[in-house]
């Protein structure tokens, strides 16, 4: 753990899994972290058990929130700054501990519902009202005024509307929801109701499951045929009957064969497990493909759920039987991810949004709208005081730091040191006063850096949307097919703000499925004549079989 600790302490940003477990009994209960980062030295994504941690009951916001904090000032973090985003499932404790952790974003003012509650309600007329004479005057020389305009100049005006768009930057939550999590709870409630005919293929299909599972003969007779066997299905993953349709439909010879010699009777039609399992494969390929974590599975949260959506919609006119089902997933698809996917939703993150563009392969499935939008939320991402405003300071801080004396002599850039950190405190005091949402704000004192910096990244995001707009090739969508790391890898000296944002957003898992497998781990060391370990052993053990299998195993 440390060497775990010690090179997570050289990473700038991180991604935080948070899950809680307890034991069979409710003896102990454990509050389980993973952390997620690229490792620029070996240019892959790594995931680290962070902790296993003993968690006493209650297991409230604040015991959480304690756990969270012993838990990263063990490992030399005193704060939450160095997490770029928490990734949990929906329950309400986790979500309140979490509460308090906010991360600033630019979002369109015009999004912004009370923007107009600024406002008195006198300022609006109202349509009974009538003006003054002085008034009405005033308005036709306004409108006459506008029409003068030319054409030229309208256009010109269209055209700038979209950079002249007023941002503002507003707090949204640190945490982001598991999507795995999302999908497998929106298809529960939708499937498994007993009126649905997928839940009605199940309940024919299990007990020919069932019947192999407890005849050793049948068993072994389709593995002699088919060298495979049925699969069963898991209660508690939904997508689990994909697969048990998939292997069923594959080996229908030989299942068929072991049942007539059996005598067993098969009580459901071929056609129908055939249907279920083309109706079922998109939603099970993304959920199992998301729950991955040796490759970034952020980029393609958005296009999945394109996919997911539009096959829904193809699948309501084609196959008449799943109409009412088509209906209610599409709209709990609707309700669940519309703060992922709908840009005018007023709470809209577009956090996965702005992974997809960063992944120049993903970038291809998305639709006109979500591709311009995705566009303004990277370049404003860039742009934003808590961005920019960053990088500049580092900027400051490596040109100065090399003429100051390493033997004891005074400082160059003392004086301006003392001046900037001024000039910081004042912005700093300006901050202070609008808190959750703040107007773009620029440093008076160093405003020809930050313009050098702003036109820097104009023209790298210029570069980028060209390149994704005509110059995708064959070669480029082979590099980024598995793994969008690599093309940043290759091109970060081309795109050098873009390479680092995107390694901090690429790293971000899409689901908190590496804290089951820690979980999967510590439930194993209380297996057998285990059942009283320790938690601090659990812990430790849990740990390091999953650092081992995930760091050092192929060493």
């Amino acid at each position: 753990m440390q060497l775990v600790s010690e090179n997570l302490r050289a990473v700038e940003k991180f991604n935080v899994c948070i899950d809680i477990w307890s034991q069979r009994g409710l003896s102990h209960s454990y509050l389980g972290l993973t952390v997620h980062y690229f490792n620029k030295q070996s240019n892959k994504y790594d995931s680290v058990a962070l902790a296993c941690h003993s968690l006493e009951q209650p297991h409230n916001r604040k015991a959480i929130k304690y756990a969270l904090d012993d838990c990263l000032e063990k490992n030399g973090f005193r704060d939450s700054s160095n997490v770029f985003r928490y990734v949990t499932d929906k329950g309400a404790n986790v979500i309140c501990a979490l509460k308090p952790y906010k991360i600033l974003m630019a979002v369109p003012s015009q999004y912004l519902s009370d923007f107009d509650d600024e406002f008195p309600v006198d300022f609006v007329m109202e349509e009974s009202e009538e003006l003054d004479g002085d008034e009405s005057e005033q308005i036709t020389e306004i409108l006459d005024l506008d029409s003068e305009a030319s054409e030229e100049e309208e256009s010109q005006i269209e055209d700038d509307n979209e950079d002249n768009m007023d941002w503002m930057e507003e707090e949204f939550p640190k945490r982001l929801t598991c999507i795995d999590h999302e999908l497998n709870t929106m298809c529960h409630r939708v499937l498994d109701k007993t009126t649905s005919p997928i839940s009605k293929l199940k309940c024919r299909v299990l007990p020919l499951i069932n019947r192999f599972s407890k005849s050793g003969v049948a068993v072994e007779k389709l593995k002699y045929l088919a060298v495979k066997k049925l699969l069963k299905v898991v209660p508690t993953r939904w997508n689990s009957f994909f697969y048990v349709c998939n292997r069923l439909s594959k080996l229908k010879e030989a299942v068929i064969k072991v049942c007539l010699e059996r005598g067993w009777e098969i009580d459901f039609l071929w056609n129908d497990v055939e249907l279920c399992r083309d109706f079922l494969r998109p939603m099970a390929i993304a959920t199992t493909f998301l729950k991955g974590h040796k490759y970034s599975t952020s980029p393609s949260v958005v296009p999945f759920l394109l996919t997911i959506s539009e096959h829904l919609q193809d699948s309501e006119k084609k196959f008449g039987r799943f109409k009412n089902v088509c209906e209610n997933l599409l709209g709990e698809l609707k309700s669940r991810f519309s703060l992922i996917m709908d840009p005018y939703s007023r709470n809209f993150d577009s956090t996965f949004l702005i992974c997809t563009m960063l992944s120049p392969l993903k970038t291809t499935k998305l639709d006109d709208e979500l591709f311009s939008t995705g566009k303004q939320r990277l370049k404003m991402h860039l742009l934003s005081p808590s961005t920019s405003i960053t990088s500049i300071r580092e900027t400051l801080s490596s040109s100065t730091s090399t003429v100051t004396s390493t033997e004891g002599k005074t400082s160059v850039s003392d004086g301006l040191h003392t001046s900037n950190k001024k000039e910081e405190q004042k912005i700093a005091a300006q901050q202070a006063l609008c808190k959750k949402r703040r107007i773009v704000m620029t440093d008076s004192s160093s405003k020809s850096q930050q313009q050098l910096l702003k036109e820097e990244i104009e023209k790298e995001l210029e570069e980028y949307f060209s390149y994704l707009d005509k110059n995708l090739n064959a070669t480029d969508l082979t590099l980024s097919q598995e793994d969008p790391s690599h093309f940043w890898v290759q091109n970060s000296l081309r795109f050098p703000y873009l390479s680092k944002t995107a390694f901090d957003f690429l790293a971000i898992p899409a689901t908190s499925a590496s804290t089951e497998r820690l979980f999967s781990g510590a439930e194993l060391s209380t297996d057998g004549n285990r059942g009283n370990i320790g938690p601090k052993l659990l812990e430790s053990e849990a740990c390091a079989k999953y650092n081992y299998r995930e760091l050092f195993k192929d060493l």
